[in-house]
């Protein structure tokens, strides 16, 4: 979804690339949601809240077992609990006033479901790594008609949302390993 200022504008249409019409209406909220939230960091009036709306993104103690299979969970929860012990920034600029939302499940990484297109290449690589049903999301911030700062990892927790930043190096260790033992 790309937003013009006050427009909404769907870049992906998670719709047509559902299965079901349960799962395009679960991707599409979440997908509304996450617009919703990210674009209270382009309002130049609520900067000095950055910071707290950042830090409401930090997991809780059990997010991890909740979007990571138990071997990933048990890699990436330390991992995360450092990254959270200084408030990681989100320079966005008041002039980059379009949001661009995408959406995809862990599956889709798996399965290179069209729907993971605009994630990292990364994901890809742990995809068995996720739990298939959990939806992530990527973005970015961008002045209008060119690129801008994207951001990946934003995971809807039924109530909230937590972030998991690049979760392909969070588990760079698991994928190191599993190459040991391929020939």
């Amino acid at each position: 979804m790309t937003t013009e200022p006050g427009k909404l504008v769907p870049d992906q249409d998670s719709t047509a690339l559902a299965t079901s019409p349960e799962l395009a209406a679960q991707l599409q909220h979440v997908q509304r949601l996450a617009y919703v939230f990210l674009s209270r960091f382009q309002d130049p009036a609520r900067i000095a809240d950055r910071p707290l709306m950042l830090a409401a993104l930090k997991p809780q103690p059990t997010d991890c077992e909740r979007v990571f299979t138990p071997q990933a969970a048990a890699v990436a929860k330390p991992l995360y609990d450092s990254l959270w012990l200084q408030l990681p920034a989100w320079p966005v600029r008041t002039d980059q006033t379009e949001l661009r939302v995408f959406v995809a499940q862990g599956h889709d990484f798996a399965t290179r479901h069209p729907r993971q297109q605009e994630f990292p290449g990364g994901y890809q690589s742990i995809a068995s790594y996720l739990l298939p049903e959990v939806i992530w999301v990527c973005f970015e911030f961008a002045v209008p008609g060119s690129m801008g700062i994207a951001f990946d990892g934003l995971v809807w927790m039924d109530d909230r949302f937590a972030w998991f930043p690049k979760p392909y190096r969070a588990l760079a260790e698991l994928q190191n390993t599993v190459a040991l033992y391929q020939d």
